[in-house]
Order: structure tokens, then sequence, then C-alpha cells
């Protein structure tokens, strides 16, 4: 099986990108974006770690499965970029899974509000590089923790000042902004849990079968996806419904 990189379900960011080491500072505008952390199905964030290439998140002491699928040999869960959880941290409203009143992981499982952000547009792209993002979308990949402004010859020159210089600041209240959009989508009500996650399956499976081209569905498929239906919801229920 080939490698993959796996995105940032909140932000939308690689977990993986590549760039010049050796040139233009690139190490401190772009590094940040390989530090991803790892959470587990307890709402137990891990600490720092690496994409391996092939779904898996290799921290100082361990190594997570993070490809949506079963693992026997390491411990699974939803890979987030470090950047975004340290974002997190700092907004009141990420209190509540701070002291585990609300469980992380759970709400990431679920959680499927269409990103608003340009670099959705190399979601799903393999082992992206710096050279393959647009001179408009740079501002979104450069570290959010940047203060002090630096060159970014990839941004072009201007008469007067020559190379133009960058820092973090636009691509902060962007991530802030997702981040929001995140904890702000959690549903409040139970019958609002119910409905969007009913929803969800029904779209899900409509477009699947649009995606086959399959216009009916046989009596044993469709037993199947009932069951595949009640199972989930049962899940969903235990998960967000007192």
């Amino acid at each position: 099986m080939g490698g993959f990189t796996i995105y940032c379900p909140i932000s939308g960011l690689p977990l993986e990108f590549s760039f010049n080491y050796e040139i233009n500072k690139n190490d401190i505008k772009y590094r940040y974006l390989n530090d991803v952390n790892v959470v587990l199905p307890d709402g137990t964030i891990t600490e720092i770690g690496n994409h391996d290439g092939y779904g898996r998140i290799e921290t100082e002491n361990e190594i997570f499965s993070c490809n949506n699928e079963e693992d026997k040999t390491y411990r699974s869960g939803i890979a987030i970029s470090n950047s975004v959880y340290k974002l997190m941290l700092i907004n009141p409203k990420f209190q509540e899974f701070r002291n585990k009143t609300k469980n992380l992981y759970k709400h990431l499982k679920y959680y499927f509000k269409e990103i608003q952000s340009p670099v959705m547009k190399y979601n799903g792209s393999q082992y992206l590089h710096l050279e393959d993002i647009s001179q408009k979308d740079i501002p979104y990949f450069i570290d959010p923790f940047l203060e002090k402004k630096i060159e970014e010859p990839l941004l072009g020159k201007t008469l007067v000042r020559g190379i133009r210089k960058i820092d973090g600041n636009k691509n902060k209240l962007h991530l802030i902004k997702l981040i929001d959009d995140f904890l702000d989508f959690i549903p409040k009500t139970k019958m609002e849990e119910a409905n969007i996650f009913r929803q969800f399956m029904m779209d899900s499976l409509k477009e699947m079968n649009e995606d086959n081209g399959i216009t009916t569905i046989s009596e044993e498929k469709q037993k199947k996806i009932n069951q595949l239906f009640e199972d989930n919801m049962k899940e969903f229920n235990q998960i967000y419904i007192k």
C-alpha cells in the first residue's frame, strides 16, 4: 500500500508538508505544519508527533493509527494540527473539553461541517509541497505563532521595499475562526443532535449511491444499510444524548 497525506479535520491543513529547509527561513514559517497531536477515544490528547506517511503518528513514546482503519498493532485516534490544538487551549469554549465534561474525540468524529478555508482546494492532495501552493494562499500556511515579519520570496517583491515580508497574524485569525466554527457546531439540544446525525447518515448514503451509479437497492443491501444506521445511532446517542 502506498503512502498518503492526512489532514486536520478542523483546519483542513495538511499534517505532513514538504519544503526546502535550507532557504528563505522556511523552517521558521512552515515546520509547524508537521507537528501533530492525536486525540484518543477517551478524549486524551497526546504529545506532539509526526506523520509517517502511512496514516500513523509517531511520538517519542508511542505510535498511533489515524487512518480510519482498524489496527490492532497500535492505539487509534484522530490526528489534529498542533497549532490548532494550541489555539483551542486559549479559547474559553474549549473549557468543557479540558475538564473532560465533553469528549473531544467523539465530537471530532461527528464533525462534518464544510471547512471554509482557501486551503481546502489542496485537501486530499498527496505529499503536498510548498511549491504546490499558489501565491495568494501562502498566508494560510504560515505559522500562526510567527510574530515577527520575515521575507517570503514566493509573495513577490515591491518596488520600494523589495521582497515582501509576512507574519502569522492573518493565519492565526483565520484558524481562530475555524476553531470557533468547530466549537459552535456542537449540538446544543437532544433534538438537534439526533436530527443532525440522522441527516448526515442519510446524505452520506445518498452520495454513496450516486457515486456508484446506483438507482435501486436490493432488499438485502437495504437491511444492511438500516442496521448500519441503527448501530451508529446507538453510538451517537451514547455520545451526545444523556
